[in-house]
């Protein structure tokens, strides 16, 4: 009995490399398009912070979609038993590529590029909370706590160690998806 379960189980090499090509290719067009989301981001919505922010968050939306377009895409490409490994292991590569290309556009385009900007996405804020009737108390903890972030974010190790967290939330909700569409 044990023998037939492994049999059944059992997935072979070629279709191990088709869920991690799937995961590639995925990866590749999601970090294209979260690197396309951060430049329009940088350069056109940091005027208004209210878009700023909207716009992070219907990013990372749209990153969650492909996660689970490239999930359901393996399913419906499968035959037979199906595991959350398999699932699971391209959804990760796709999350390891896509969070890569993160790091790197905002290293490379905060630090070497645009070094300018978060100082000048501060003072945006500043007068966006002068506009709101934010205490002058309030405005000036905040600039403060604003200038330390400017610091910190020229280290490469500041965006490394953002990312480590984004990449292990990423993985709770690609195993969730995982388990939630494995196949027996």
């Amino acid at each position: 009995m044990k023998e037939h379960m492994t049999a059944v189980n059992e997935i072979s090499k070629e279709d191990l490399k088709q869920y991690w090509n799937i995961g590639l290719v995925f990866g590749l067009v999601s970090a294209i398009i979260y690197c396309i989301s951060l430049y329009l981001k940088y350069n056109y919505f940091y005027t208004n912070p209210v878009a700023f922010q909207a716009s992070s968050f219907i990013t990372y939306f749209i990153f969650v979609l492909q996660l689970l377009l490239c999930a359901l895409y393996i399913r419906k490409n499968s035959v037979g038993y199906l595991g959350s490994r398999q699932i699971f292991g391209a959804l990760f590569l796709m999350i390891l590529m896509t969070e890569t290309a993160y790091l790197l556009f905002n290293y490379f385009y905060l630090v070497k590029i645009n070094p300018g900007f978060t100082e000048e996405f501060r003072e945006i804020i500043l007068k966006h909370m002068t506009v709101l009737g934010q205490s002058s108390e309030d405005i000036a903890a905040y600039a403060e706590e604003m200038d330390a972030v400017t610091e910190e974010q020229q280290s490469f190790m500041y965006h490394f160690k953002g990312n480590i967290i984004w990449i292990l939330i990423d993985s709770i909700i690609a195993l969730l998806m995982s388990l939630f569409l494995k196949r027996q």
